[in-house]
């Protein structure tokens, strides 16, 4: 789910975790971290680095109440 438009390289865009202090330094709202966290040592980890809320989504596509297709469950696994 990361976004391209300068490279399609991802091992030279940053991650959640590095992006997430320069947000909160950078704007005067609460930031909501996004991305790469399907824990609580993830949730924790976000709201040490400054985040006021955490969103998990793609963790919850493969509970039973998921609608998703076979063929989107299976690239998951």
């Amino acid at each position: 789910h990361r976004g391209h438009f300068l490279s399609m390289d991802l091992s030279r865009q940053s991650g959640t975790f590095a992006l997430l202090p320069q947000m909160v330094q950078a704007v005067s709202i609460p930031v909501v971290a996004a991305g790469g966290i399907a824990d609580a040592q993830g949730i924790r980890a976000a709201m040490a680095l400054g985040a006021q809320g955490v969103q998990l989504g793609t963790a919850y596509l493969l509970c039973p109440e998921s609608l998703i297709s076979d063929l989107h469950r299976a690239a998951l696994l």
